[in-house]
């Protein structure tokens, strides 16, 4: 399965379709995490002011 998806990423990117590419690299980011037990990350980190 990852394979697969980082050959079409591959594919993707070398189409000039970096879109599609990078949402496949980040659906094999999230099955790493998955099959190594790593918490979620949040979609959006806002940093704090420091002022």
């Amino acid at each position: 399965m990852v394979r697969d998806l980082l050959d079409r990423a591959l594919k993707a990117a070398e189409e000039d379709q970096c879109y599609k590419a990078l949402k496949l690299a980040r659906r094999v980011m999230r099955h790493e995490k998955v099959v190594l037990g790593l918490p979620p990350v949040s979609a959006v980190s806002v940093a704090e002011d420091v002022a």
